[in-house]
């Protein structure tokens, strides 16, 4: 097993004092380490962040009439079209996560690490795979590493 590989899993395993993902020893900060109030903080400004993101692409290209953007309780709905499919974000409180499903990829759940929401078992940040699914989709590159907590 690589040495990136057992990275990953003691990331999988919520290991707080291990190796960050190249390799390097660090202490890590995970969303369990956040208290209730502040991680309703950072969800809450992440999802109105991806919220005005969303917006801001159903100005900037032709989206067509079936895309729309709906925000309401902690939960981010964006209906790309019926090719495409429907993306869902949530926060999930009790667990200190952000959840999404996509119509491409399926369900993830991410979790707040060093800064960034990152889906454990791959590594992947939360905002990388919507800059890569969104830029599909649309055909043209949309950046989602600006939104708040996109990148380090």
């Amino acid at each position: 097993m690589g040495h990136a590989h057992t990275c990953i899993s003691e990331l999988s395993a919520g290991l707080t004092s291990s190796y960050n993902l190249d390799g390097c020893p660090n202490q890590r900060f995970f969303s369990t380490q956040l208290t209730p109030n502040k991680y309703e903080e950072i969800a809450d400004e992440t999802l109105d962040s991806l919220t005005e993101m969303f917006e801001d692409i159903q100005e900037r290209f032709d989206c067509g009439p079936e895309y729309d953007v709906s925000y309401s309780s902690g939960v981010l709905t964006v209906k790309v079209n019926p090719k495409w499919g429907t993306y869902v974000i949530n926060k999930q409180s009790p667990n200190k996560q952000i959840w999404f499903s996509s119509p491409k990829s399926g369900p993830k759940r991410y979790d707040y690490v060093d800064g960034m929401w990152v889906y454990k078992h791959d590594g992947r940040v939360l905002h990388d795979l919507l800059t890569e699914e969104i830029t599909e989709v649309m055909g043209k590159t949309v950046d989602f590493t600006i939104c708040s907590y996109g990148n380090r």
